[in-house]
């Protein structure tokens, strides 16, 4: 996707990663005030994203990595620099809004403010511009929003609640209980009924959710085959846990990337006379074919060790690479083949590891 700007191209990932609106429920906070919080955020989205001035001093020409998994190949390190730049200044600006709900006190349909605040004058016009006046009142720093006056009660219920982070805040994520990302994925992935049911066969066959896993927007559902429990990598990094991944990198041209986690791969790929037919192919075209890269035999001094790849033969001989396999069992979506093929694949690798 194209657009005006790199500056466009950052703020739009908050559009795109913005849930559906679910309330929580709440003894002192109704769903109206939930909702106009909610109004109100999706709003500061939207209008940045129409005029990138309003936070920016200046707009840089769109562009972004093809590289995925190794962006400095692309050998555009200003880009790269520039982009973190845009996400930290934007990330800035939620952080103030953060710090404004939990700091400030409710008061009615007012939210007051301690007497050392200082907003930067850009992001004060941002929320005038949405109707929220900042100003004094009886000596105290306040805001008011005179159409939307509840709105401030959903404010202060993000940033006050258990667990409160600034992920959650910007998200309007009000149910802790909720899987937002799923939901968010659902809607990105291509194909909703392809994703249901390859969530539906994660859900029923004992695989563990992860929602937002390292303060991203980001879902896991992992089985871990390991003898102990270990942490939960990156799916390219992947060696002990089946499973699933989706996350979003606005860094990219394709954003929206879902990753089949494929755990101790020789174990698995050993057992490829056993597959299925339609399970071999989706191996075959999916594998990565052993290249000569050198990667596995870099540390040897003798020049013996041989690759680490397996060989699998479907009318002829394939060299399957044993490294690393996320980095091609990667999709910018899911349809129903990917989905089929991703349950076909996960079913057999809880055969041979249970």
């Amino acid at each position: 996707m194209e657009f005006q700007n790199l500056e466009q191209r950052i703020i739009h990932m908050y559009l795109d990663t913005f849930p559906e609106f679910v309330p929580v429920y709440d003894k002192t906070v109704s769903e109206q005030a939930q909702k106009q919080f909610y109004d109100f955020m999706k709003d500061i989205y939207r209008i940045l994203y129409d005029d990138p001035g309003l936070l920016f001093t200046s707009t840089h020409a769109d562009d972004a990595h093809t590289n995925r998994f190794n962006k400095s190949a692309d050998k555009k390190p200003e880009l790269t620099n520039q982009m973190r730049r845009i996400s930290k200044k934007i990330e800035d600006f939620l952080a103030v809004l953060f710090t404004i709900g939990n700091k400030g006190s409710l008061d009615k349909n007012r939210l007051v403010a301690w007497n050392e605040l200082k907003i930067n004058k850009n992001h004060l016009n941002i929320l005038n511009s949405l109707g929220l006046k900042y100003g004094v009142e009886d000596n105290r720093k306040v805001f008011i929003h005179e159409e939307y006056g509840d709105l401030f009660y959903g404010w202060k219920l993000l940033t006050d609640k258990p667990g409160a982070s600034l992920l959650s805040f910007s998200r309007c994520m009000y149910n802790s209980k909720y899987s937002y990302a799923c939901d968010i994925y659902k809607r990105l992935c291509g194909k909703e009924e392809a994703f249901e049911k390859l969530i539906n066969f994660l859900e029923e066959n004992g695989y563990i959710r992860i929602d937002n896993r390292d303060n991203q927007i980001a879902l896991d559902y992992v089985k871990n085959y390991d003898s102990k429990e270990q942490p939960v990598k990156d799916a390219w990094a992947e060696r002990t846990h089946g499973g699933i991944s989706a996350k979003y990198d606005p860094f990219i041209w394709q954003p929206v990337y879902f990753c089949l986690r494929l755990p101790k791969t020789k174990e698995v790929l050993s057992a490829f006379k056993s597959m299925e037919e339609e399970l071999q192919d989706f191996i075959i075209k999916y594998n990565k074919k052993c290249d000569n890269c050198g990667y596995c035999t870099q540390t040897d001094k003798t020049g013996t060790r041989k690759p680490n790849y397996i060989t699998v033969n479907k009318g002829k001989d394939y060299n399957l690479c044993l490294l690393f396999p996320g980095f091609n069992y990667c999709f910018t979506d899911i349809q129903e083949e990917v989905a089929d093929s991703m349950i076909r694949c996960l079913s057999f690798i809880d055969k041979v590891l249970k």
